[in-house]
């Protein structure tokens, strides 16, 4: 219940003893994008959660190319006081997501504030760029200037994606086994 007061309300009732919930202080960017709605909530809202896939584009953990079914992300959990804040937050998919918080890995951001993702060991991951697909222009180009280059010339593989030959393969080992020996497996 409020009741005028001047310039403002007065809170009487429940809400005077603080029973009800809290005011949220929303920090809007210049778009009125929601980038912080502090500790209130750890639940990202719509609009920080559009921002948050703008700015990340799909999951951040390095050599990950994932842009579908990805959440949110507190980097400091927020049940140890980490913020639901832009600069707090981060695209993973479920996989790594599930990673973090069940496998040992760590997000954190590094000096340079870039994120830095920790494995179980301690370990820093290095940090991979997501590979974009190359159309076929691009690869024939590539692939010329590595021929050019290399000083030989090479060979696109011919396998076109079949299952596997196993005894073939057994049996091409056994020839180059024989080559290297100086003759034949079978007569040993």
């Amino acid at each position: 219940m409020f009741r005028a007061v001047g310039a403002g309300l007065e809170v009487q009732g429940p809400a005077a003893t603080g029973a009800t919930s809290g005011r949220v202080t929303m920090v809007h960017g210049p778009n009125g994008q929601v980038l912080d709605v502090g500790r209130k909530t750890r639940v990202i809202p719509t609009a920080m959660r559009r921002a948050l896939a703008e700015r990340d584009g799909g999951c951040r953990f390095p050599g990950c190319d994932h842009t579908r079914f990805v959440d949110g992300h507190h980097i400091k959990h927020w049940a140890d006081g980490g913020e639901t804040k832009l600069d707090n937050l981060v695209e993973l998919c479920r996989f790594h997501h599930r990673l973090l918080h069940e496998g040992g890995f760590i997000v954190r951001r590094a000096q340079d504030s870039e994120l830095e993702f920790v494995a179980p060991t301690g370990k820093p991951l290095p940090r991979v760029p997501v590979l974009v697909p190359a159309d076929d222009e691009a690869f024939s180009t590539a692939w010329r200037c590595l021929q050019e280059n290399a000083g030989v010339v090479a060979e696109l593989p011919a396998w076109e994606g079949g299952p596997i030959d196993y005894g073939w393969v057994i049996e091409d080992l056994m020839i180059a086994r024989e080559r290297e020996a100086g003759g034949r497996a079978d007569e040993r």
